[in-house]
C-alpha cells in the first residue's frame, strides 16, 4: 500500500522528524533576513541551523539553575538566530548550518530523513537523473514562500514605458517567453505508480458491484433477444395474413 503522505504544510515540516537544508543562494538567505512570518524563522532556527556548543554557553556544573528561568518571547529567540553573525542567514561560514548546494541536498533528501529548499529549475534536472522512480513517487513539494513578482524600474513620465511594455506584451503573445522557459526549466519528473503485489487485493467485496453489473447485462440482453424473437414472429404471421 502506498504511504499516506502528512506534511502538506510548512508547519508540518517544522513539527516533524525531517532535517531541513536550504539551497546556498543569496534570495534564500535575504528571505529569512526580511521576512516576518514566524514559521519561517522557527524552521530556521530549529531545522536549518544548529548552536554550536562552547565554554561560555554551557552550564557550570557548580553554579546553581534556576528552577523558574524568566519566560522568554520564542518568536524574538528565533529572530535572533536568523540574524546571529555565528549561525544566522548572513554567516559567511556556514557548517553550523544546512545551507548546501543543489547536488549535495537532493543526494541527501534521496538517503536521508531530510528535506531540502532548492530552486525546482535545479532540482527537477537533477531528480530526473538521479532519483529512480519509486523515489520521485516518494517525494513531496511544499512551498515555503509564495512566487516573487518581479517588476521593470524606470523614470517617471519615462518615454521607454510604452516600449517596453509592448515589447513584454509581444513575447509573451509569440510563444518567446514560453520557449525559454522550457530551455532553462527542467519539467516536473512524472510519478510512475508500480502496482506491488502487496496491493492486489481480491475477494468478493471487491468483484461484487462487477458481478452485478455483469448479471444485469445479461437479463437485458436476453430480454432484448425476447423481444426482438417475438416481433420477428408477430412480422412473420402477419406477412402470411396479408398473402
Amino acid at each position: 500500500m502506498e504511504k499516506p503522505k502528512t506534511i502538506k504544510t510548512l508547519s508540518d515540516l517544522v513539527h516533524s522528524s525531517l532535517k531541513v537544508g536550504m539551497e546556498d543562494i543569496l534570495y534564500n538567505r535575504d528571505y529569512f533576513l526580511h521576512t516576518k512570518d514566524p514559521v519561517s524563522m522557527e524552521l530556521y532556527a530549529k531545522k536549518i541551523t544548529s548552536l554550536p556548543t562552547t565554554k561560555e554557553n554551557e552550564a557550570d556544573e557548580d553554579e546553581p539553575v534556576d528552577p523558574n528561568p524568566a519566560s522568554t518571547d520564542p518568536a524574538k529567540s528565533y529572530r535572533d538566530i536568523v540574524h546571529s553573525h555565528e549561525t544566522g542567514a548572513h554567516a559567511k561560514d556556514s557548517a553550523a548550518s544546512n545551507w548546501l548546494d543543489p547536488e549535495t541536498g537532493l543526494l541527501r533528501v534521496k538517503h536521508e530523513r531530510f528535506a531540502f529548499h532548492v530552486d525546482v529549475a535545479a532540482a527537477y534536472k537533477i531528480i530526473a537523473e538521479t532519483f529512480s522512480e519509486q523515489d520521485i513517487c516518494d517525494l513531496t513539494e511544499v512551498s515555503m514562500f509564495p512566487p516573487q513578482k518581479t517588476v521593470m524600474i524606470m523614470q517617471k513620465n519615462s518615454p521607454m514605458r510604452k516600449v517596453i511594455s509592448y515589447g513584454l506584451r509581444r513575447v509573451t503573445e509569440t510563444g518567446i517567453l514560453s520557449y525559454h522557459f522550457n530551455v532553462w526549466h527542467s519539467r516536473k519528473p512524472p510519478c510512475v505508480k508500480k502496482i506491488e503485489t502487496s496491493d492486489l487485493h481480491v475477494d468478493m467485496d471487491t468483484v461484487s458491484s462487477a458481478l452485478l453489473i455483469l448479471l444485469f447485462s445479461y437479463a437485458f440482453t436476453i430480454m432484448i433477444l425476447g423481444t426482438e424473437i417475438l416481433y420477428s414472429k408477430w412480422q412473420y404471421r402477419l406477412i402470411i395474413r396479408l398473402n
